[in-house]
Order: C-alpha cells, then sequence, then structure tokens
C-alpha cells in the first residue's frame, strides 16, 4: 500500500515556489484531463516530492483546475486531507483510463482518515469538491488525458 500525503506540513515553498503559488496554472500549461467532455488543466504529481506535496497548503484553485497524480505502478494508492485546505474530489482511475473509485467533497477536517479504493489505480485525480457531482462523473467512466511533456512539472 503506498500513502500519498494531500499536504506535507513541513513545506512552506517547495523550490523557491510559494504554496499558495504553486498550484495554480502556468502560463502556457495544457495538460488536461476530460470527463464526460468537461476538461480540466491539470497539474502534475510525478515525483514522490510533488506527491507528498499534492494540495497541501493551497488556499483556493479554480473550478476548471486539479492535480493529476501520476503513479509508477497500479497499486492501492492511498489518499488523506493532511494540511489540505479545501474540500476535494478524489477521483481513482485504472490502467484502462477508466473511473474506478470517486471520494465526493472531502473536507480537510476529515484528517487523519485515510480513503483507499478496493480496486488498485495506475492515476489519480484531484478536483474541487462537489464538481464530480455537479457533472454526474461515476465509476465506471473513461476520461481522456492530454498531458503535455513536462510543461506541468516543478522545476
Amino acid at each position: 500500500m503506498v500513502l500519498i500525503l494531500c499536504g506535507f506540513g513541513a513545506y512552506l515553498s517547495f523550490k523557491g515556489v510559494p504554496l499558495s503559488e504553486l498550484f495554480l496554472t502556468k502560463e502556457g500549461s495544457s495538460s488536461q484531463v476530460i470527463i464526460e467532455g468537461k476538461s480540466f488543466t491539470v497539474r502534475l504529481a510525478r515525483t514522490t516530492e510533488e506527491q507528498q506535496l499534492g494540495l497541501g497548503n493551497v488556499p483556493s484553485m479554480p473550478k476548471d483546475e486539479g492535480m493529476l497524480f501520476i503513479f509508477p505502478t497500479v497499486e492501492y494508492h492511498s489518499f488523506w486531507m493532511k494540511d489540505t485546505l479545501i474540500p476535494l474530489d478524489i477521483i481513482w482511475i485504472g490502467e484502462d483510463f477508466t473511473i474506478i473509485h470517486i471520494e465526493h467533497n472531502v473536507q480537510p477536517e476529515s484528517y487523519p482518515e485515510i480513503f483507499t479504493p478496493n480496486t488498485p489505480s495506475l492515476y489519480v485525480l484531484e478536483l474541487n469538491g462537489g464538481i464530480s457531482k455537479k457533472y454526474n462523473f461515476e465509476r465506471g467512466k473513461k476520461i481522456e488525458l492530454n498531458l503535455q511533456n513536462d510543461v506541468d512539472t516543478i522545476d
């Protein structure tokens, strides 16, 4: 089991970038996740550091943005809301690009509860809380990924 921390309290900045700006989409970023025709610009969390930081200490996020965690292997990826300030929908996605589980509108106060689906995943998408229900995203729906190489990574 892999435990990914959605927030890591020791960080006030990450590689010199203030947390409040870290996950706002950079100008020119164009990685997209598309579900049921609705497109979200996403920041990519591929490294262990990026995944541990997640959306921790981020005070707000535009409604059409999110974070996509890309893991090297299909596993049971667990999440919690440590240091997360905003409600999130956490969407686990299989290697076949199908939604396998959604935790809806997870509140920051839920910490230290750990969320783990019953099915292994390769990707996890975090969106603002309530988005999944607003657009009727559900288990079994296919997603499309349009990922740009290193444009969205944090150097």
